[in-house]
């Protein structure tokens, strides 16, 4: 098994036999999650091609000292105020306004808007109507809305998390969930690539709570935006409980801000067994 699952996946909640692992220099693996150098390689264009590359939406840092705090998503934005690409004024130059979102501050300061995989992204708040947060609002290097006539609402089915699951019940599940720390830890779309729906919606929640749904491809490129254009620095799995075919993973996502600050997310998926293999039903970010 591969020693950077074994060394993610014996966290609570997520029962792991009890043996060392050692990795190649012969120092046990923390039991906490894997601290190996993610290999994100920031500029890397995946996907479709994203937005205007001369919205001038990535801001400078201007010299923060301290990190900023994000307020909940908002919701119901539907003024359309502000045209498609037009700038604040250089005034309100900064990531959060009142507690919301503005722009995004990347880790390259030459980043271009074009450079994003998904392609409908939105910078400011009632810029325009019929926009959503992104799932990736609490993170600074990503910009904060989406935008879509495709995004659409359904009713998730209920699902009562009443089984807990143990490591190597099921070889298609804990492969899934390998896939889902590989792909932070490294950085690469490719793997995620089998968790996608290869049709469909997949639902958008946050703080564990369903908000809207996107197609599944919109979501593949939304998604690897989200694993490109962060410093992962660990990805823990907290809990894995199983409902008939579907299973709820809650991971702790442990990353730099653009500030050089540590900063943690907790994500949780829906997974569905399609066939022989697992799928993304929904993804949902939660601040801490």
């Amino acid at each position: 098994m591969n020693a950077i699952l074994i060394a993610s996946l014996m966290t609570i909640g997520y029962h792991q036999p009890n043996y060392q692992v050692q990795n190649p220099g012969n120092n046990t693996l923390p039991t906490g999650f894997n601290t190996v150098q993610p290999t994100n390689l920031f500029g890397s264009v995946h996907g479709r091609t994203g937005g205007n590359p001369t919205t001038g939406n990535n801001w400078a840092r201007s010299g923060q000292s301290t990190p900023y705090t994000v307020g909940s998503p908002p919701g119901g934005m539907n003024s359309g105020s502000i045209r498609v690409g037009t700038q604040v004024s250089p005034s309100n130059r900064r990531p959060v306004v009142n507690g919301m979102r503005f722009g995004y501050v990347h880790y390259r300061r030459d980043w271009q808007d074009s450079w994003f995989a998904y392609p409908q992204y939105v910078y400011y708040p009632n810029q325009m109507s019929g926009q959503f947060p992104s799932p990736w609002y609490s993170y600074f290097s990503l910009p904060p809305y989406i935008y879509g006539p495709q995004i659409t609402y359904i009713n998730p089915p209920f699902l009562d998390w009443t089984v807990r699951y143990q490591y190597g019940q099921l070889r298609d599940l804990d492969d899934a969930v390998e896939s889902i720390i590989l792909s932070f830890q490294y950085g690469r779309r490719r793997d995620i690539e089998s968790l996608i729906p290869r049709r469909g919606l997949v639902g958008v929640g946050f703080n564990g709570a369903y908000q809207y749904s996107i197609p599944a491809d919109d979501f593949m490129d939304l998604y690897s935006d989200g694993i490109v254009n962060s410093r992962t620095t660990g990805y823990r799995i907290t809990q894995v409980w199983m409902s008939g075919d579907y299973a709820q993973v809650a991971a702790t996502h442990f990353y730099i801000d653009p500030w050089g600050r540590q900063r943690q997310a907790r994500h949780v998926y829906v997974l569905e067994q399609d066939r022989r293999d697992y799928v993304i039903r929904e993804f949902s970010v939660g601040a801490f």
